[in-house]
């Protein structure tokens, strides 16, 4: 999937993806992590990048939910990984 492709999809719209088998996972999580790394330098929005956690959750699976398999960046707002 290209970003153009990527781009068009909401939140829901990529799980729906992800639930009919039409990505991975993982597929969403590179074009993503690509895409961030990209504006890295121009936002400098992302302070760590914490690719081991990332993989980690990537080979256990993705936890069943509304957007099962759907990436998205952890605001350092007291948010918490488990």
């Amino acid at each position: 999937m290209n970003f153009e492709e990527y781009r068009g999809f909401d939140a829901t719209g990529l799980a729906g993806l992800v639930a009919r088998g039409e990505v991975t996972p993982r597929e969403l999580f590179e074009r993503a992590e690509a895409r961030a790394r990209e504006l890295a330098e121009t936002l400098n929005a992302v302070s760590v990048w914490d690719l081991d956690h990332a993989e980690a959750a990537l080979e256990a699976g993705p936890p069943a939910g509304p957007f099962t398999g759907v990436p998205f960046l952890l605001k350092d707002l007291y948010a918490f990984l488990r």
